[in-house]
């Protein structure tokens, strides 16, 4: 008898313990989230290809959408043109200038030459000033044909510079997934005009989730960033799952609405985001779930 008593007792001394730790747990609860990314052209076009499904994981750097960019490279092609035949014309006033350079410094060297004949009378000044004349008009000519050259460069560079946009909307018309995740929304099929507004593919990585719990002025104390949270899906009563508190805010905010009472709306709380591996996908934004935080260890 005294055996049954004393197991009965020990058993009850261990409910109690039992029980006197768990008491000490926060016991917040959430709503599972996922950071979705909205993904919309960067070119305004008639779509060629949508090449994924929703639902279908994708890879960062795989080809989503394709956009007719045929008139843009058409622009691009004419600029290219442009370009090359400026650079003809460049060349060219580049000889004249040279040529005009040749002729300047035999004309000065002439002159030079009857101004000393001038000086010792087997020149004229006729002589001398029609030199002089030659001299500056081919100074002019020169001074001309540089300003053509600056012109025709800067010219070069303006439409150099709308060929490398023309290139640059080309490969906008290409939209790459910005990171490995998943298919949320498929919002347009091939043979429509779409916009910048225009939100082609919503995706999210759900091998990632989040969660925000609020907790008072006197839990906060009991967290830290870094440390490890259990958490307890709905769907998966029994199951625990792993999460990490990867921001605590140091300003506290009215308790939202739409998780406490119209009482404890009035309640200052902090906000906590926990950080859900979820390698398998088997949770999904949106589950509501209850962390279970302990004593900040």
């Amino acid at each position: 008898m005294r055996t049954i008593i004393l197991f009965i007792f020990v058993i009850v001394v261990g409910m109690l313990a039992g029980c006197s730790g768990n008491g000490n747990d926060l016991k917040p609860s959430g709503t599972l989230e996922a950071t979705e990314v909205s993904l919309s052209p960067l070119v305004s076009g008639r779509i060629l290809e949508m090449r994924k499904q929703e639902g279908e994981t994708v890879k960062k750097g795989d080809t989503l959408v394709v956009i007719d960019v045929e008139l843009i490279d058409l622009q691009r092609k004419q600029s290219e043109a442009q370009i090359t035949e400026l650079s003809s014309t460049y060349e060219a006033l580049q000889s004249q200038k040279i040529q005009l350079g040749l002729q300047k410094a035999n004309v000065e060297q002439k002159l030079e030459r009857q101004k000393t004949l001038l000086g010792t009378g087997s020149s004229t000044q006729q002589t001398v000033d029609d030199l002089t004349s030659q001299r500056d008009i081919l100074k002019a000519q020169e001074q001309a044909i540089s300003a053509q050259l600056a012109a025709n460069l800067s010219q070069r560079n303006r439409i150099d510079a709308n060929k490398k946009m023309y290139e640059r909307q080309i490969r906008d018309g290409v939209i790459l997934a910005p990171s490995n995740g998943t298919i949320l929304v498929r919002g347009s099929e091939p043979g429509e005009s779409v916009t910048q507004q225009t939100v082609v593919y919503k995706l999210s990585d759900l091998t990632e989730l989040t969660v925000k719990v609020y907790l008072t002025e006197v839990e906060i104390s009991r967290v830290k960033i870094g440390q490890k949270v259990t958490l307890f899906a709905d769907a998966f009563a029994k199951k625990p799952y792993d999460a990490v508190v990867s921001f605590v805010n140091p300003t506290a905010e009215f308790t939202p609405k739409n998780i406490q009472t119209k009482t404890s709306r009035a309640d200052l709380v902090f906000v906590v985001k926990l950080d859900v591996p979820n390698p398998s996908g088997e949770l999904h934004a949106g589950m509501p779930i209850e962390a279970v935080i302990g004593n900040g260890k």
